[in-house]
């Protein structure tokens, strides 16, 4: 059985909160589910117990009677849970199969010459491709705050409140950082609209 989603029973007995100095020392029981790794959440026993003994005896009693419920719980839990797993695995690797189809599909179209010629820009920071005007956005930086913003929104700085310097002329659309030279244009051909890189496999 796996472990992954178990949640078992625990419960302890610790001090509970004094409202005095003169107040006698009182014990709280707390029931909670956790993981395995120790994470979880407890609910107390609302009314506090004035003998430590007593608190243990009434915490063994209720692992007693709710241990047994509680593996019924987990159980149930786990086979639930499992099932999940299943079917988002198997929701995977049916996406992976059309994936493989799709891009089989373009194979075959690419070598059949059905491609169009197409261009695209690359961004020398994230390496993300993406059409030639998507770049033409300047950036702006507050001389006040440091902000930076990319696109003609960034000419007044919403925080401060005044004008922004302009600090680049292009900037990636991707991870939005200004550029410092031109983006590599990367050649290639566009199939059922996807952009295939020249020499790539589709």
């Amino acid at each position: 059985m796996s472990t992954t989603w178990r949640r078992d029973l625990e419960v302890r007995v610790e001090r509970a909160i004094d409202f005095g100095r003169d107040e006698p020392a009182r014990w709280s029981i707390l029931v909670g589910r956790v993981t395995e790794g120790g994470g979880g959440s407890y609910m107390p026993i609302p009314v506090p117990v004035g003998d430590r003994d007593k608190a243990e005896r009434i915490a063994e009693y209720l692992r007693a009677e709710l241990g047994p419920e509680n593996e019924e719980v987990v159980a149930l839990e786990t086979i639930r849970y499992e099932q999940i797993d299943r079917d988002m695995r198997a929701r995977q690797e049916e996406r992976d199969a059309e994936a493989k189809r799709e891009r089989a599909t373009r194979k075959s179209k690419l070598d059949a010459g059905e491609g169009t010629p197409a261009t695209r820009e690359k961004c020398p920071s994230c390496g993300e491709l993406a059409e030639a005007g998507d770049y033409d956005e300047p950036v702006y930086e507050c001389s006040r705050c440091g902000q930076s913003v990319r696109g003609e929104d960034g000419r007044r700085c919403a925080s401060c409140n005044i004008f922004t310097a302009k600090v680049a002329d292009l900037s990636c659309p991707s991870c939005e950082e200004a550029l410092e030279g031109e983006p590599e244009t990367i050649e290639g051909q566009e199939i059922d609209g996807v952009f295939v890189e020249a020499g790539e496999e589709a």
